[in-house]
């Protein structure tokens, strides 16, 4: 008997490892050929944007249709009611009549109108050109037959050539610091980099913002060999204000108060929510005379731009404790 069901165990244990491996199998096909699909589509149709270059792709994923989903619900629905004889007394046949009416109907319009599962995958790339480098994250929807058949884009943000660099320094892990022992530096870059890119990875609105953030704190880290919040801030800030030259003509940065962290009681504890900061700068004014102004700004835990507000003269009272 005990030789019996080793056998028989043993056999289960084969038959569903042999399942795993087939779907595991299949996976890695649908992986393989959502990726070919996709970087195909981006090299026919955004060529003339710049030459492409890819960084990494999610899991893909099915996506089930709702005739499909309808169709399981109609299954599970039969497979439970066939345990419900006693609930339903007389009517238990023609309850699983009607669900195998159901069923069948349902089984004739996915076949009908060809109906299957779908596809969708992220993918991060950029397209250089002779001027920038746009980079993008793209969530791409694919047919059954792994087409794209839409792009819905979760990045789009022009680099300069500088950034791109510093955004290949940061996707490859290279060390900020070198100050210490290898070890201790490998620990502290691993450190700074895991703060980044679970941002990165969890975020869900526009990443344009958040990620020449990262670059901007990553170039200052690695130049200044510490984690300085005034420091990252004040590049942050001075980027952002650069690139909104129809706000900020002509803008000459000044100086910067001194940063504030600002935390919030959560569940009896103080959590880090950003930072606050104001800058004095100039900008060309009526008459094409450089004006004076202040801002305050509010940054979240990455140094993203959360808010700003214009700051009354006179100016100097915020600075004073610096």
């Amino acid at each position: 008997m005990r030789s019996l069901c080793f056998t028989f165990f043993m056999g289960l244990f084969t038959l569903t490892s042999v399942l795993n491996a087939q779907t595991g199998n299949r996976l890695e096909a649908q992986q393989a050929m959502a990726e070919s699909s996709v970087e195909k589509h981006i090299r026919s149709s955004m060529q003339s944007l710049g030459t492409y270059s890819g960084y990494g792709f999610g899991d893909v994923q099915v996506l089930i249709p709702r005739e499909i989903l309808y169709l399981n619900e109609l299954r599970e629905g039969r497979k439970t009611a066939e345990g419900m004889k006693e609930y339903f007394g007389n009517r238990h046949d023609s309850v699983l009549r009607s669900y195998d009416t159901l069923i069948s109907r349902q089984e004739r319009v996915i076949k009908e109108k060809k109906v299957r599962d779908n596809y969708k995958i992220t993918h991060i790339f950029s397209l250089k050109s002779k001027e920038k480098v746009r980079l993008m994250e793209g969530e791409f929807f694919l047919s059954a037959n792994f087409k794209v058949k839409d792009v819905r884009l979760k990045m789009d943000v022009n680099l300069t050539f500088e950034e791109n660099e510093w955004f290949l320094f940061f996707i490859k892990g290279s060390e900020l610091f070198y100050t210490g022992t290898q070890q201790e530096n490998v620990i502290r870059s691993a450190a700074v980099y895991d703060h980044y890119s679970s941002r990165l990875e969890s975020f869900q609105g526009d990443k344009s913002e958040l990620v020449l953030a990262i670059l901007e704190a990553i170039h200052v880290i690695r130049v200044e060999q510490k984690y300085n919040p005034a420091s990252i801030a004040s590049a942050v800030i001075q980027n952002y204000m650069k690139r909104r030259p129809a706000d900020f003509p002509v803008y000459m940065p000044g100086d910067f108060s001194k940063i504030e962290a600002l935390y919030q009681t959560v569940s009896g504890k103080d959590v880090l929510v950003g930072y606050s900061v104001f800058h004095r700068f100039s900008v060309k004014g009526e008459g094409g005379m450089p004006e004076l102004r202040c801002l305050y700004f509010e940054l979240d835990p990455w140094f993203v731009v959360a808010g700003t507000m214009i700051a009354e003269a006179p100016y100097d009272r915020y600075f004073e404790s610096r």
